[in-house]
């Protein structure tokens, strides 16, 4: 996968999504938090892990410190 740097763009290029806002509804929602739980997405800001999960509607956004604690906020999802 070429990344661009930009989560939104390469999360929803990876899973063939027509239009970023794809990845709120189901199917793309479960397999976006999957995916993003994988080491595939790794290296990206905490701004842009916040931003995806207050997208994608996880309350805890805010306290997300690191890409860590963004992936294991996903887990419960």
């Amino acid at each position: 996968m070429k990344r661009t740097g930009d989560l939104f763009e390469d999360l929803s290029a990876e899973l063939g999504c027509i239009y970023i806002s794809d990845l709120r509804l189901p199917p793309y929602r479960e397999i976006a938090c999957q995916s993003l739980i994988s080491g595939q997405f790794s290296g990206y800001p905490v701004s842009m892990w916040r931003d995806m999960l207050n997208y994608l509607d996880v309350e805890s956004s805010a306290e997300v410190e690191n890409e860590e604690q963004a992936k294991s906020t996903l887990s419960f999802i």
